[in-house]
C-alpha cells in the first residue's frame, strides 16, 4: 500500500504563512492568455490526473511549531470559473480572482481558474507557503500533459528547502540587516499590498537580470544615497538533477550593486556565488523559527514592515525572478491553444519586497519575453511604478 504524502513545514514556508492580509494569503499564479476551448470537464480530469501524480498540490497543513507538516489530502484541487471581464491581463487593476479562497489548514491549497471571454485565460494558483514559482509550473505543465493524453512527470521528492540545501553545503549566510534603499526612493504612505504592470517585449533579453539591474541602481541613485542589493531566487532543482518536487525547492542570491557597476561586472558576481554555492547558504539561526507561533511572526513581521517604510531602507532593494523559457506547445491542450505565458503573486501581506520583477519567455514563431514590475503600494505613488517601467523598457536594450 503506497504511504500517504508528507512533508515538513519549512522555516521559509511558515514565514509565507505569515503573510497575510484581510485572510489573504500570499499566493503565486501563473499565468497562460491563449485561444480555443475551455471544456471544464476535460480539465477537471486532467487535474485530478496530474494532482495524484503531485500530492504536493493537494496537502493541507498538519500539526503544531516544529512537528507541523504537509499532508496529502488525496482531494483534487478546484476548478474555479470566471466569465468574460474587463480585465486586460497589462496590470493589476480589476485583477478577477483575488483575492481567492486559499487555505493552508481546510485546504484547497491549489486552484486552477478558468477564465472565458474573448480573450480566454487560464491561471494556476498556488499557496506560496505550498509551492515555489517553479513548481507551480511544474503543475502547471502536467496538467496541460494530461489535457493532451500523455503522462504527467510528477514528483518524487518530499526534501524541504533547508534539507536540500544542506546536501550542497553547511556554510551560512552572512547575517543581513535592513540597509538597502528602494528603487522608486522613500515610502510615502503606510498602505498595504502592492500594484504592478506587465510590459511584453519581442525576442529574448540576454542577461535580464544583470541589465535591469543596472537600471534600477541608477532610478535609485537619482532619489537616494545608500547601497543597493538585488535578490535573486535560485530553483535549488539544479543541483540535482533527479529530483521532481511541486514543493519550494529556492535558495536565493545577494547581489550588490553600485551606479558603476557594468552588465559583465553583475554577470561575474551571479557566477561566482552560484559556483560557490551562495543560495545554499542558510541564515545561521533559521532553525529557530520553526519554534515560533505563525501569529507572533505576522506581528513581527508587521513591526519591521512599519520600521521599514519609517527609514526608507529595507532587507534588499528588490526582487527579480527569471522563470525561465517555454514553447506555446507545453501550455497547449483539451482544445486549448497558448499563446504567451507570465508570473505574479498576490502580493498580500506585511513586510513585501520594495519592488518584484519576473520574466517569462514564450518561444513560438513569434519568441517574446513578458516582464512583470511589481511595486508596493507606499513606494509607487505619484506615478513611480510607471516611471520605473518605461526606463526599464526604454533602456533595456542599450547595453552591449
Amino acid at each position: 500500500m503506497k504511504s500517504v504524502y508528507k512533508r515538513k513545514l519549512s522555516p521559509y514556508e511558515r514565514f509565507f504563512l505569515a503573510k497575510i492580509d484581510d485572510k489573504q494569503f500570499f499566493s503565486n499564479q501563473g499565468i497562460i492568455e491563449g485561444e480555443g476551448v475551455l471544456d471544464k470537464k476535460l480539465w477537471e480530469k486532467a487535474v485530478e490526473k496530474a494532482s495524484a501524480a503531485n500530492p504536493g498540490s493537494r496537502v493541507t497543513l498538519r500539526g503544531k511549531l516544529m512537528t507541523s507538516q504537509w499532508v496529502d489530502t488525496k482531494k483534487t484541487p478546484r476548478i474555479r470559473e470566471i466569465e468574460d471581464t474587463k480585465w486586460d491581463g497589462l496590470n493589476s487593476n480589476n485583477i478577477p480572482y483575488l483575492p481567492d479562497k486559499l487555505c493552508p489548514l481546510n485546504g484547497p491549497v491549489c486552484e486552477v481558474i478558468l477564465i472565458y471571454g474573448k480573450q480566454k485565460r487560464v491561471i494556476i494558483n498556488s499557496l506560496h507557503s505550498v509551492m515555489d514559482g517553479k513548481a507551480t509550473i511544474a503543475w502547471a505543465l502536467d496538467i496541460f500533459r494530461a489535457l493532451r493524453g500523455e503522462q504527467p512527470i510528477g514528483s518524487n521528492s518530499k526534501l524541504t528547502d533547508i534539507e536540500l540545501s544542506k546536501t550542497f553545503t553547511n556554510k551560512s549566510l552572512s547575517a543581513i540587516s535592513n540597509k538597502y534603499i528602494a528603487p522608486t526612493g522613500k515610502p510615502d504612505t503606510y498602505e498595504k499590498g502592492a500594484i504592478w504592470i506587465r510590459k511584453t517585449v519581442k525576442g529574448f533579453i540576454n542577461k535580464a537580470i544583470p541589465r535591469i539591474s543596472i537600471i534600477l541602481t541608477k532610478e535609485a541613485s537619482k532619489l537616494s544615497n545608500g547601497k543597493f542589493c538585488i535578490m535573486i531566487p535560485v530553483d535549488l532543482r539544479r543541483r540535482n538533477k533527479k529530483i521532481t518536487s511541486v514543493g519550494n525547492l529556492t535558495g536565493n542570491l545577494f547581489i550588490e550593486i553600485d551606479k558603476n557597476s557594468t552588465v559583465n561586472d553583475i554577470q561575474k558576481k551571479i557566477i561566482y556565488q552560484l559556483k560557490n554555492y551562495y543560495e545554499c547558504m542558510l541564515p545561521k539561526h533559521i532553525n529557530i523559527v520553526k519554534y515560533i507561533p505563525i501569529k507572533l511572526l505576522h506581528s513581527s513581521l508587521k513591526k519591521v514592515a512599519k520600521q521599514k517604510n519609517k527609514t526608507g531602507l529595507f532587507t534588499y532593494s528588490g526582487i527579480i525572478t527569471h522563470l525561465g523559457r517555454l514553447h506555446v506547445n507545453a501550455f497547449s491542450g483539451g482544445g486549448f491553444i497558448g499563446k504567451t505565458w507570465y508570473s505574479c503573486n498576490s502580493m498580500s501581506g506585511d513586510d513585501l519586497p520594495p519592488l518584484f520583477i519576473s520574466i517569462s519567455e514564450t518561444e513560438s514563431f513569434n519568441n517574446h519575453t513578458n516582464i512583470l514590475i511589481g511595486i508596493s503600494k507606499p513606494l509607487a505613488s505619484k506615478g513611480r511604478l510607471e516611471k520605473i517601467v518605461n526606463s526599464i523598457i526604454n533602456e533595456i536594450d542599450v547595453f552591449p
